[in-house]
């Protein structure tokens, strides 16, 4: 799924990353590429990723694009080059990554589990292959505020997406940080072949769900 969404649920009122997305194949050189993204944000650290991907695959992090290594040349350099095969998304560094991001996954109708994914120390992605930790959290222990906003963000794709008088998404995984300034910072959605964690939790949702 193009990550361009993530400009749609902006535009919807919900917290993201600051994001811009851009044809990196416009642009004649790695130098020049750097130049347009320091017109987004002159110093400081940035995710870039191609804007249709998945597993964080040829995902970036920059520690300061006001002085790039040798490895973050070449990436731009790629990028130019069309290896993306997509646009290139170009994010602000979200800190709030290294306590873990949400994982909130819905099937039918309704929140089934939540998961938090932890990278880490020393990485941004947080998925397993890159040593990641997964673990359950009961509904509950999420805050109100949080599971609001998420709620709110699964209502607005069962009214533009889903099927029917009740909006039936059949399933959905909506991932995001929460911070002291922000309820829930959107960071993805997954509703094409997403991981839903089954093997832990919601088999019995799921099932539910086929069976109806």
């Amino acid at each position: 799924m193009d990550k361009n969404y993530l400009l749609d649920m902006q535009r919807a009122g919900f917290d993201i990353p600051t994001t811009k997305i851009i044809d990196a194949e416009q642009f004649s050189s790695a130098s020049v590429l750097q130049q347009r993204i320091q017109m987004f944000q002159s110093s400081g650290s940035i995710v870039l990723k191609p804007s249709i991907s998945a597993s964080s695959n040829n995902t970036r992090l920059i520690s300061d694009i006001s002085a790039l290594s040798n490895d973050d040349t070449a990436y731009l350099d790629s990028c130019t080059k069309g290896d993306l095969q997509s646009s290139l998304v170009i994010q602000r560094f979200e800190p709030a990554i290294a306590t873990g991001e949400y994982s909130f996954v819905f099937i039918g109708e309704h929140l089934s589990h939540v998961f938090l994914k932890v990278p880490k120390s020393g990485e941004f992605r947080c998925q397993p292959q890159f040593g990641g930790m997964i673990s359950p959290k009961t509904i509950d222990a999420i805050e109100e505020r949080t599971l609001s906003m998420v709620n709110a963000i699964f209502d607005t794709l069962r009214m533009w997406f889903g099927k029917g008088s009740t909006g039936e998404m059949g399933y959905v995984r909506i991932d995001g940080l929460v911070t002291d300034e922000s309820a829930f910072i959107l960071m993805e959605i997954e509703a094409i072949e997403p991981c839903l964690y089954l093997e832990m939790e919601g088999l019995q949702d799921m099932l539910s769900l086929l069976l109806k």
